[in-house]
């Protein structure tokens, strides 16, 4: 019965990264593809009214398959902690 609860509490602790949310996809070539995500930085500037949560930029490059699969996908940061409203 511990063991049932201190499972749940071990993953509460270790958390999780908040997700990269994908705003752009292109083709670079016919076989590589290039998405870029933003992701909470988990800082903010400003107070009240006027406080920004701040977010890290990635570059994402990915291999493309003849069917549209997606493998091979490298990610590589570009901006971090950056106001969204700038870009």
């Amino acid at each position: 019965m511990r063991n049932l609860f201190l499972a749940p509490c071990a993953l509460m602790i270790a958390g999780c990264a908040p997700p990269k949310v994908l705003v752009d996809h292109s083709y670079a070539t016919t076989d590589k593809s290039l998405e870029i995500l933003i992701q909470r930085s988990g800082e903010s500037v400003g107070t009240g009214q006027t406080k920004t949560t701040l977010f890290n930029v990635f570059m994402r490059v990915c291999n493309q398959g003849a069917d549209n699969t997606q493998a091979n996908c490298k990610d590589s940061v570009i901006l971090e902690n950056v106001d969204p409203r700038s870009l």
